[in-house]
């Protein structure tokens, strides 16, 4: 085994090895003879690319970026037509920050020391939100009652 040349080296089945330390050696010296290979085949292709005056130019990786097709139906945030939807729209006040919005918050029925340390949570993370405790109203009274109060 130690006396075949790199080519049959190469092409000679590991698996077909009984012994796994001839196994495992024979595979290290296939393994090391690829990547000596490659790197020869690298630089003879380099120096051919010099030698005809080509620059080596880096392959791109595809990626889904640089590969994606462009889609008709996807609208340009630089449009005047959305800039100006989007300055008459309902919402744009809230999202532009010169009004806070007022959110109510509720729970169920009987909620659980759980639901109220999460309602308080809520509290501090969402500003300019209270709370309204349920009792037995319906959602659609406390609607009402919200919509009349300007939340």
């Amino acid at each position: 085994m130690s006396s075949m040349d790199d080519k049959s080296l190469l092409t000679y089945p590991v698996s077909k090895i009984k012994n796994k330390a001839k196994r495992k050696e024979i595979y290290s010296k296939q393994k090391k003879l690829k990547t000596k290979l490659k790197l020869k085949k690298r630089k003879r292709n380099k120096i051919e690319a010099e030698q005809l005056g080509e620059e080596s130019q880096k392959k791109v990786a595809k990626t889904q970026d640089n590969t994606k097709v462009k889609d008709e139906t996807v609208v340009d945030p630089e449009d005047e037509e959305i800039k100006a939807e989007e300055d008459f729209d309902e919402f744009s006040d809230i999202l532009s920050g010169k009004i806070t919005p007022k959110i109510v918050i509720t729970s169920s029925y009987k909620p659980t020391k759980i639901m109220y340390d999460f309602i308080l949570e809520l509290m501090r993370v969402i500003p300019g939100s209270s709370y309204y405790k349920r009792n037995k109203h319906e959602i659609k009274k406390i609607v009402k009652e919200c919509s009349e109060k300007g939340f």
